[in-house]
């Protein structure tokens, strides 16, 4: 009757013992590897955001400049309040930036004669905008374009958003400000 039980050295209960173990040490590197990955797809999700973003405000302001107020300050701000509000679940207003600029061909280059950020961010530091090479207005030279050469009379718009995305992780080397450029 006594052909039920299991030895205690080397039967059933001490590979059971064993199992517990395994799983003590390697659940948190397998819950610490999947957190990594919903993180990584966060980053990913929001960089898609922010691209989706420039192109719409870029393609906005480029379609719709002929049925504009004429007050260029006030069509680019309520391009930019328009775009802002399609930014969710990002939180624009305290972790985003977003610039239009103007570039028109003048002097054989290109010159931003335009630029406005978006009045409603609370980011803190305020990220500058990448296609500005210091200059006085209304002719100050543009970069990183991509290698665009308007011709003579011609116009663009560059629309650049930032976001300052917060990891799950306390480390701020992996919280990076994301950023998106369009041109139209």
């Amino acid at each position: 009757m006594e052909a039920n039980r299991t030895d205690v050295t080397g039967g059933k209960s001490c590979k059971k013992g064993q199992a517990y173990i395994e799983l003590v040490v390697v659940l948190p590197l397998l819950i610490l590897l999947l957190l990594g990955l919903f993180d990584y797809s966060r980053v990913v999700h929001a960089k898609s955001i922010i691209t989706n973003m420039s192109r719409e405000a870029a393609n906005l302001i480029a379609r719709a400049n002929m049925n504009l107020s004429g007050d260029e300050a006030k069509d680019f701000q309520d391009v930019l309040d328009l775009i802002g509000k399609t930014a969710q679940p990002l939180d624009m207003v305290h972790q985003g930036m977003m610039y239009i600029s103007k570039v028109e061909f003048a002097n054989n280059a290109n010159k931003i004669t335009r630029t406005l950020s978006w009045n409603r961010s609370t980011l803190s530091p305020t990220p500058s905008s990448k296609i500005i090479v210091s200059g006085q207005y209304p002719n100050v030279p543009a970069q990183n374009l991509g290698g665009l050469t308007l011709s003579s009379g011609k116009t663009t718009y560059v629309v650049e958003v930032f976001y300052k995305y917060e990891s799950l992780f306390p480390a701020n080397a992996i919280s990076p400000t994301l950023y998106s450029v369009s041109i139209y």
